[in-house]
């Protein structure tokens, strides 16, 4: 692996991203570096207390964090495998939103719990809108982790913005605005 230097606000914005999911990549290691306490020990707590057994989609953006939750929740019934979850064969779904976030139904979600996001606004509401589809018969709780002094909360804002932002020009176009 090679070592990418942060000479860019782009570059530097993906490591802050990273750190605020709890961990860091050192000197080009492939060996992620854990720091703090891990938004992923919340995740657990959730699905094993409040969310348990509910059917719930876990979207990580970073394939560390992808491959931890695998290891760490499969006791509790997770899986990466789309047709066991929605087979109802496993009860939690853990997802990338840029790839499992689009064209698929996964009403049978219950919640979703979003360990981290992006800034990519059509991500976010593709993957918010996999359970809430035509003929959801219950509420979906949707949960985002936030970590103190990280850019979580910021990312949040930036995609409310970037929502009003698409609902104003829906409105402007006479498109019908989905509320939800």
């Amino acid at each position: 692996m090679e070592t990418i230097p942060l000479t860019n606000a782009l570059a530097k914005l993906a490591k802050q991203l990273q750190a605020a999911q709890g961990f860091f990549y050192v000197d080009g290691k492939a060996n992620a570096q854990e720091i703090g306490k891990s938004k992923r020990e919340v995740v657990f707590e959730l699905l094993s207390g409040e969310l348990a057994g509910q059917t719930v989609i876990v979207w990580a953006v970073f394939r560390y964090d992808i491959a931890q939750l695998m290891t760490e929740l499969y006791p509790l019934g997770a899986t990466d495998i789309v047709l066991d979850f929605i087979a109802g064969k496993n009860r939690i779904l853990i997802a990338n939103p840029a790839s499992g976030g689009y064209a698929l139904n996964l009403q049978i979600a219950t919640a979703q719990i979003f360990l981290s996001n992006t800034f990519k606004y059509g991500d976010r509401i593709q993957a918010e809108s996999r359970s809430h589809r035509m003929g959801q018969a219950v509420p979906v709780t949707i949960i985002d982790i936030i970590a103190k002094g990280t850019l979580d909360r910021h990312v949040l804002n930036v995609l409310n913005k970037k929502a009003t932002l698409a609902e104003v020009i829906k409105s402007e176009l006479g498109i019908s605005v989905n509320k939800k």
